[in-house]
């Protein structure tokens, strides 16, 4: 569990506001003290199972009583704390952690925000994304006057170029994204979506206005990280692939020389994983996945080049001719002590698609490409996948190809490599490209400069979009960034130069009890659902998922006390400007499903339900922003493609 100080995403511009900052939210499960009222939190207007919620700014007071110099129950309220609303008098707030039972205290209603549920936005890398920084303004009216302008591009370009610069601000802006990116990791921070509207954006694009809220309690420290990097090979070692395991050899071999004798040399980390299919009674298959190099500090490429030598492929076939790619895969991303580590990969070689998780056996379990895609997005390790597509494998191609690029796309640009005819020479070239690829990151990074691709080959300029994106993710925690205390602003969703690009990717914020709860009541639905004789009870089945979505994406903290049906569900729906592909299903849609379909929706729940035991299970996925919180009241920002 990592206690950290959070960062801003914002450079302050030259504007007289409010305080400023980035978030530090907490959700506090504190036992009640002095009463300030018995009853149940308010609803918002017009529904009859959404409650009214704040969040807190920095420098809240909790008091006994709605008035000016009553007694202090808490002199320092956490900034972001997340609190049920039970009255409003006399410019303060009722607060309370629960819905039921008495309220906490009072807190000047100038210290609070209001907040619609625990469906955030934060920044996606603008180098993978290519886009450039976004503008914040000071209101609806004007990021509409602008997003509506016949010449958005130019003014948009403007605007921004002018807030580079430390130009009195205009047109409304009041903020400019930074430079360079921060590491949510590292640094924590969120946007609370406040308000939200569809609107038309350039080019006939459609996309969100949303209004959002920035606060921080601290400064964020810089950080002093020694830039090093790590790849790690993951081969698919079943009896066809001999000959591809002495290309790779041959080239780390190649950079060997070069690494060996640059003061960069020692900053470059190679790992060794194999894989198969789990032996069974195949006894000749040895093992199913095995490291075979961890990424340690003598890990050089001298003891790659020694190490692969003692991996051979298998001397029998395995069943079938998909392989467990996603076991392998699994491997690097979470069984591998990334610590220390700053720019990381890891390169799929394989002539096969990836066994599918329903088939059993496999090493990660349940576990799907989407998943596992979001597992190394977490840790900010960049994936290719090397697909030979050998005679043989013919009938396989477009599947693997399919799953492939699905593990590797970030942003809508897959790192897919397919040597055509699996020819080994075609593989050497682009492997070799990638390694002195890498050279060129790790060279261009220690000297402050951005990488440039050594040549047009796929391989090289995956790698080099992958360096520059990690650069920017580096320099910035690096760097650090000054926060300030409080901002509300508006900005879009989708980069406002070029709308087809999205700026600001979706999160749900939950604490480790929340997510703990999710899994405990999706895990007897799903079980349910895969069991014989589920065709008769499919729509009730249907209705109890879309609830629960709907009430972990509107109110985590009531996941398991509140049922929303029939007409009900639309209150949490209208809430949400953002929705998990679950609650974009209609009932008719479910019925319409063919029972493959069906299963293949709930199998996909399964894969689910296995990212969130790894994800509950790694202490350092977790942020404590409250040291006297118990561990269940730590955070995480869930991508909401994750989430049921």
């Amino acid at each position: 569990m990592t206690s950290t100080k959070i960062a801003t995403p914002f450079r302050r511009l030259s504007l007289c506001l409010p305080g400023t900052g980035i978030a530090a939210l907490i959700f506090l499960a504190i036992a009640c003290q002095a009463s300030a009222q018995a009853a149940t939190a308010l609803l918002e207007p017009g529904t009859s199972q959404i409650y009214q919620r704040i969040i807190t700014k920095p420098d809240g007071v909790l008091v006994e009583a709605p008035a000016s110099g009553s007694r202090v129950i808490e002199a320092d309220v956490a900034a972001f704390s997340i609190f049920y609303v039970f009255d409003r008098t006399n410019g303060y707030v009722a607060v309370g952690a629960n819905i039921n039972g008495d309220a906490k205290g009072w807190i000047a209603e100038t210290h609070v925000v209001k907040w619609r549920s625990p469906v955030v936005v934060a920044f996606n890398n603008r180098e993978e994304a290519n886009r450039p920084q976004q503008l914040f303004f000071d209101s609806k009216a004007s990021l509409e006057t602008v997003v509506r302008d016949e010449e958005t591009v130019t003014l948009v370009s403007g605007l921004t170029a002018a807030a580079q610069a430390g130009n009195p601000p205009s047109a409304g802006v009041v903020a400019l994204e930074p430079e360079h990116m921060i590491d949510i990791e590292q640094n924590f921070y969120l946007f609370p979506i406040l308000d939200f509207s569809h609107s038309r954006l350039a080019f006939r694009q459609r996309g969100y206005l949303l209004e959002v809220a920035s606060i921080s309690e601290s400064e964020p420290e810089q950080q002093d990280r020694q830039f090093r990097a790590g790849i790690i090979f993951v081969i698919d070692t079943t009896k066809s692939m001999q000959p591809y395991i002495d290309q790779t050899r041959e080239a780390i071999r190649s950079i060997q020389q070069t690494l060996s004798t640059s003061e960069f040399g020692s900053d470059v980390r190679f790992g060794l994983v194999g894989f198969r299919q789990a032996p069974g009674n195949r006894t000749g298959l040895e093992y199913h996945v095995k490291t075979f190099l961890e990424l340690a500090e003598d890990s050089t490429a001298e003891k790659f080049v020694e190490v692969i030598g003692t991996m051979s492929a298998a001397t029998v076939s395995t069943e079938g001719f998909t392989e467990d790619a996603i076991g392998g895969l699994y491997e690097a991303i979470e069984e591998t002590d990334w610590d220390g580590i700053t720019s990381k990969y890891v390169v799929l070689v394989t002539d096969a698609g990836p066994r599918p998780s329903v088939m059993g056996d496999n090493h990660a379990g349940a576990m799907n490409i989407e998943q596992l895609t979001a597992l190394a997005e977490r840790k900010r390790i960049r994936l290719l996948a090397m697909h030979l597509k050998t005679d043989a494998g013919q009938p396989d191609h477009e599947y693997a190809r399919r799953a492939y690029t699905a593990a590797t796309l970030r942003h809508g640009h897959p790192s897919y490599i397919p040597i055509e005819g699996g020819k080994p020479e075609a593989f050497r070239d682009q492997a070799g490209n990638i390694s002195r690829q890498l050279v060129e990151n790790v060279t261009a990074a220690r000297e402050g400069r951005v990488p440039e691709a050594i040549n047009d080959s796929l391989g090289a300029q995956f790698m080099a979009r992958a360096g520059r994106a990690m650069q920017l993710e580096y320099v910035g925690a690096a760097q650090g960034t000054e926060a300030p205390r409080f901002l509300r602003s508006w900005t879009s969703d989708m980069a406002l130069i070029n709308p087809r690009t999205r700026a600001l990717d979706v999160r749900v914020l939950m604490t480790r009890n929340q997510l703990s709860t999710l899994a405990q009541m999706l895990q007897p639905l799903v079980e349910q659902a895969m069991a014989p004789g589920m065709d008769a009870d499919a729509l009730t089945f249907f209705q109890r998922l879309q609830e629960i979505a709907a009430q972990s994406n509107t109110d985590g903290a009531q996941i398991a006390d509140i049922n929303p049906t029939g007409l009900v569900l639309e209150e949490f729906l209208s809430r949400l400007p953002y929705r998990s592909d679950i609650l974009y299903l209609q009932e008719e849609d479910w019925v319409r499903m063919s029972r493959p379909d069906q299963r293949s929706l709930i199998h996909g729940l399964s894969s689910k339900l296995r990212y969130y035991q790894t994800v509950h299970d790694a202490p350092d996925r977790w942020v404590q922003l409250d040291p006297t919180a118990s561990p269940g009241e730590s955070v995480i920002l869930m991508p909401l493609s994750q989430m049921p």
